[in-house]
């Protein structure tokens, strides 16, 4: 029995023995790292977790007090876990007062502390900031501010900036607030005196005081212009005179002077206006592109280094056109090109017009680039392709282009058809959309009129009738079931009648058009067009009568309006250089043709160079009345 009890005690025994050697868990390791970095109401601090007593850190960090021995009940930061060194920061201390800390760390048996560190916050001091660097905005303004990077233990309860024409600018002076606080801000500081030299630093003031930025200089530019709106003279249905007077220069170079105008007041650069050249001489100006009786304001303007000032205001109202003041550019004109004043072919080399179609309508730029081959002084820039060239005042810019067509909103386009011009609401839409982006984009339109294609005014009867072109009046009989006119109307009532479906429409669509621009305050003239008169199948018999009648109903509806202008590309190509007309005629009904000279041989656009010719000089007449000329 008594060796059973002790082999029994042996075993319990080396249990124990076994449980005991196992890992005694015990407490963490901490050092607590000296304070640094401290301000009135911030230190940085720390520790090193050298141990973790075989048991995981579940949180570590700084507390800290103003008595000793501070604990986790007081103050402390929350810095992670683990073993290894941590940084701490204490934050929302009082200025002038001494600390005690302890880094502490805190695994599953036990929180132990490191040694104990002290440390006296800072007295508030004033604040620490930097001035920002100005930025000059105009003769009057200029942007500064500062950068708060300190706010010296004593928040800023007020910031901006200071100026002065003397060094060492302070408040009470010349100082713009801009709130409170650290951080950057920008201040705009105005009504500067312009030409000169100025003094600008920062400031910042908190409990303590007022505290201010590096000190920097600028020098504001010159002066503006000053000049006077000369009086409105020679005010005529499309045209009119002004100027100005300057009498400052502003202690700069003038670069730019001239009139700017438009329907409604305080015209800009950024609407209508004239350049007429440099310097501080006074000027004449003149207004081109009006729109008959309609009310104008305008204002001298001049540019320096400084920027651009208008001078006063003037309004006028110009007259309204009469019978003798209508623009028809047909054949009595095409010889009286070489009329045009000096004047009126430099504000013609200001325009872009544009002449919208198809194969047709390259008959135009054509003849405009012939006829600079004769006359130097005629020269433009017929362009086919691209985006359109900016404005210059160099040479008259001709193109096709249009923005955007029935089938894309945008993009630049230079084949054109009726059913982009006018025949379903969807093509007069993109057309004012078209006008107005290049209007409102730097593209200017003086002038822009549609140039008809055989296919469209006379054409073949395979368009037939759909959505987009809206029309069946090709080529059949007149008192046939497809043809333009109903059935039993005779064609010698066509005029009466008014039922040319597919001319009227485009007379409304252009009419629209010039609505448009007018009530969109656009200087851009939209002019009626004849169509060709040279394709054999079209112009030939039945349907050449009923394309004659078609251009006679054009003709008349232009002159029911004084104000209307049209380019009659028809007439003018029936007509030689010898004013004699070439005729044809279709069941006793006689009717113009197209002369010879203008259709044969076949150079470009459908028509020789001579007709191109012809085309081209009643344009250049037809755009110099548009300029104002009174074409005498």
């Amino acid at each position: 029995m008594l060796k059973t009890i002790r082999i029994l005690t042996f075993f319990i025994c080396l249990d124990l023995s076994l449980i005991t050697c196992d890992t005694v868990k015990g407490p963490p390791v901490v050092i607590t790292l000296a304070a640094e970095s401290v301000t009135s109401t911030t230190a940085m601090s720390g520790g090193i977790v050298k141990s973790d007593g075989d048991s995981e850190i579940m949180s570590r960090g700084v507390c800290w007090s103003t008595t000793e021995n501070p604990s986790i009940g007081d103050s402390k930061t929350s810095d992670g876990s683990g073993i290894g060194s941590f940084a701490s920061i204490l934050t929302g201390l009082l200025p002038n007062t001494r600390y005690y800390a302890k880094a502490y760390a805190t695994n599953s048996l036990s929180t132990v502390y490191g040694n104990q560190v002290s440390f006296v916050t800072k007295q508030p001091g004033l604040a620490i900031l930097t001035t920002i660097t100005v930025v000059i905005k105009s003769a009057h303004e200029v942007e500064s501010g500062g950068n708060i990077t300190d706010d010296g233990g004593s928040a800023v309860i007020e910031r901006g900036v200071c100026w002065s024409t003397s060094p060492n600018p302070s408040i009470p002076g010349n100082s713009k607030s801009d709130g409170s606080g650290t951080g950057s801000y920008i201040t705009v500081v105005n009504n500067l005196s312009p030409g000169t030299a100025y003094h600008i630093r920062a400031y910042a003031i908190n409990g303590v005081g007022t505290s201010y930025g590096d000190e920097l200089t600028f020098t504001t530019p010159v002066i503006l212009p000053i000049l006077q709106t000369d009086s409105v003279t020679e005010i005529a249905a499309v045209s009119a005179k002004s100027g100005g007077i300057i009498t400052s220069d502003g202690g700069g170079t003038i670069t730019a002077k001239g009139v700017c105008w438009n329907i409604t007041t305080k015209p800009t650069l950024d609407n209508f206006h004239t350049s007429d050249g440099s310097g501080s001489a006074s000027f004449k100006s003149s207004m081109t592109g009006l729109v008959a009786d309609t009310r104008y304001f305008v204002r001298a303007y001049a540019t320096n280094e400084s920027g651009t000032f208008y001078g006063d205001e003037r309004s006028f109202i110009t007259i309204p056109y009469s019978i003798s003041d209508q623009i028809i550019a047909d054949h009595t004109v095409v010889e009286r090109f070489d009329n045009i004043p000096e004047e009126f072919l430099a504000e013609i080399k200001k325009m872009w017009v544009v002449v919208a179609g198809e194969s047709h309508s390259r008959g135009y730029g054509i003849g405009l680039t012939l006829l600079e081959e004769l006359y130097p002084d005629y020269n433009v820039s017929f362009q086919t392709y691209g985006t359109p060239e900016e404005y210059t005042d160099k040479y008259l810019r001709m193109s096709r282009a249009t923005w955007g067509n029935y089938e894309n909103p945008t993009g630049w386009i230079y084949e054109y058809g009726e059913g982009d011009w006018f025949t379903n609401s969807m093509a007069i839409s993109r057309t004012k959309d078209g006008i107005t982006y290049c209007n409102t984009n730097n593209y200017i339109i003086a002038a822009i009129g549609f140039g008809w294609c055989n296919d469209l005014i006379f054409g073949s009867p395979s368009n037939g009738y759909d959505q987009v072109y809206g029309c069946r009046w090709y080529g059949a009989s007149i008192n046939g079931p497809e043809g333009d006119l109903p059935l039993g109307i005779d064609a010698d009532d066509f005029l009466l009648t008014g039922n040319s479906v597919c001319v009227n429409t485009y007379l409304d669509a252009t009419q629209q058009y010039i609505n448009y621009c007018k009530n969109q305050g656009y200087n851009t003239k939209v002019f009626f067009t004849t169509g060709p008169v040279d394709d054999e199948s079209s112009w030939k018999g039945e349907a050449g009568y009923q394309g004659h009648l078609k251009h006679e109903h054009i003709r008349n509806y232009v002159k029911q309006d004084p104000s209307r202008i049209l380019f009659d590309y028809a007439d003018i190509l029936c007509y030689d250089n010898n004013g004699n007309m070439t005729t044809t005629s279709w069941n006793d009904h006689t009717y113009p043709d197209i002369s010879p000279a203008n259709g044969i041989p076949v150079e470009g656009g459908h028509i020789s160079n001579a007709g191109a010719l012809r085309l081209a000089k009643a344009m250049w007449w037809m755009l110099a009345r548009i300029a104002g000329w009174d074409g005498e």
